[in-house]
């Protein structure tokens, strides 16, 4: 992570937000996987899950919160 940020900083004057906005986008990502990971427990499939947040291309992370919300359920309907 240190070098993406260091070069972000340095190489092309990235300020701070933007060099660790990824690392934020990363966190919150992981966090509506381990979301859908515990709700569906083994029906849980990690191709399908990226094929769902993939799809939507770039997406405010909110968006794409409700995507995942929706696709949990869509999956336990789907049983």
């Amino acid at each position: 992570m240190r070098l993406v940020v260091d070069t972000g900083l340095h190489a092309f004057g990235w300020s701070r937000e933007q060099a660790l906005g990824y690392k934020v986008g990363e966190i919150a990502i992981r966090g509506m996987r381990d979301e859908a990971e515990r709700e569906l427990g083994d029906r849980f499939d990690l191709k399908a899950w990226h094929s769902m947040v993939l799809r939507g291309g770039e997406l405010p992370l909110d968006v794409l919160a409700e995507r995942n919300a929706s696709w949990i359920e869509a999956q336990r309907a789907a049983d």
